[in-house]
């Protein structure tokens, strides 16, 4: 057993292997409980990851907008909603190949 402080504010990751420290990219972890997506701060392409999680299809983001950064509290109830809004507070395009293959890139 390995007997370890953490100091305050910081903030651990325990898995079958053991303790490590756990990297903060700006999401929320917890607030999927609340039928949210919460993020602070958070690389695109980061937030587009993890909000894939809840909806079916590919969703991505194009190289050139991937470093733009998200902050707020979306509902996961409606992902396309959560999109419209992320594209428009960052002056992105989407594209629906099909419902199940989406991009977000620079407006054209």
């Amino acid at each position: 057993a390995v007997n370890a402080t953490v100091q305050a504010g910081n903030q651990r990751l325990f898995t079958s292997d053991g303790m490590r420290e756990f990297k903060d990219n700006g999401l929320d972890l917890w607030s999927w409980s609340d039928g949210v997506i919460s993020a602070r701060n958070m690389r695109l392409v980061d937030f587009i990851g993890a909000l894939s999680r809840y909806r079916p299809g590919l969703l991505r983001c194009a190289e050139e907008v991937a470093g733009l950064r998200v902050s707020g509290t979306f509902q996961l109830a409606d992902t396309d909603q959560v999109l419209a809004l992320v594209a428009q507070s960052l002056h992105l395009q989407i594209e629906y190949r099909t419902q199940y293959w989406v991009t977000l890139s620079a407006l054209s």
